[in-house]
């Protein structure tokens, strides 16, 4: 299966551990800081990456030095990089991680953010699966109307969702739909539909036009409504940094669907990706190969 990823590409700083803001004119001392590579979009596709597929991806970074880094690390991975525009300056983050793993982020758009739709091939039926991520802050495009083109074309079609500055949170998401597969965690879920349930947030979501449902929940799992419904557990791991989990998440279940598995079980290679992915500081360097998320895969179904 060919996929085609759409979206964020985003330097990171890592700082580690980061509880607190130090006090003006004052130095604290951390553990690590670390530059990696970001951004839900080239998250997803070095996870993917990773798990036997080799992703086309159309996004952008600046023409500077952290453009030029992350260039290469996907050159390094194997990443095509022949639809990645080079111009403004690269989208960067700030990812302060605290001792239990859980994140703030200082965030300066750039480049990824002012996608639009000349960017995009034509022939969308080259691949067989398109998927997107950081739309809430891309506001060049048209994300209904590229999604059209891409379901006339006969593309399965997908959505990650992501903070959205604007705090426009349903009619941007109502704006993309239909989608085969929409992608969001329980704090999304809850700001689209103003409704607290997953089951509930769930319903509105497919009322609106998602024909599959995927709310991550954090170490508990996540909930799946579509073809099958209800709660898929997760795995609990020490949480080194939670950066990049839910990208790794969408990399597990595109990846498993593509070796035809069902709705449920690709549920559980997701949750496993995403549990790799907190294992190690920084968005994809924890996650583990398709073997490896087997045997996670496995350990679960023999309990």
């Amino acid at each position: 299966m060919r996929f085609l990823l759409v979206g964020q590409a985003v330097a990171d700083v890592v700082v580690r551990p980061a509880d607190s803001f130090p006090r003006r004119e004052h130095t604290e001392l951390v553990d690590q800081i670390g530059l990696f590579s970001g951004g839900c979009t080239l998250n997803t596709a070095l996870a993917l990456k990773k798990l036997g597929f080799t992703p086309d991806a159309v996004t952008r970074v600046g023409r500077d030095t952290l453009g030029e880094f992350l260039m290469r690390e996907m050159e390094r991975a194997g990443l095509p990089t022949y639809m990645v525009k080079v111009r403004g300056r690269t989208s960067a983050c700030l990812v302060l991680v605290g001792s239990d793993g859980k994140r703030s982020f200082l965030y300066a758009p750039g480049a990824s953010e002012e996608l639009e739709e000349g960017d995009l091939p034509e022939d969308l039926g080259a691949w067989d699966w398109v998927h997107a991520s950081g739309v809430m802050k891309a506001r060049r495009m048209d994300w209904g109307r590229f999604f059209r083109r891409a379901e006339a074309q006969g593309v399965v079609t997908s959505v990650g969702i992501e903070y959205d500055p604007d705090g426009m949170w349903e009619k941007k998401v109502r704006d993309l739909l239909p989608l085969d597969y929409l992608f969001l965690n329980r704090l999304e879920g809850e700001r689209i539909t103003g409704r607290r349930l997953p089951e509930e947030m769930a319903e509105v979501l497919r009322r609106w036009g998602a024909r599959t449902v995927l709310i991550t929940l954090g170490r508990e799992g996540c909930y799946i409504y579509g073809e099958e419904e209800g709660y898929v557990r997760g795995f609990h791991v020490n949480e080194v940094d939670g950066t990049g989990a839910g990208d790794a998440f969408v990399a597990g279940f595109l990846a498993a669907r593509a070796r035809g598995w069902g709705l449920r079980d690709s549920a559980l290679v997701a949750n496993a990706c995403g549990a790799s992915a907190v294992t190690e500081l920084g968005a994809t360097a924890g996650v583990v190969g398709w073997e490896e998320v087997i045997r996670w895969v496995q350990s679960r179904r023999g309990r």
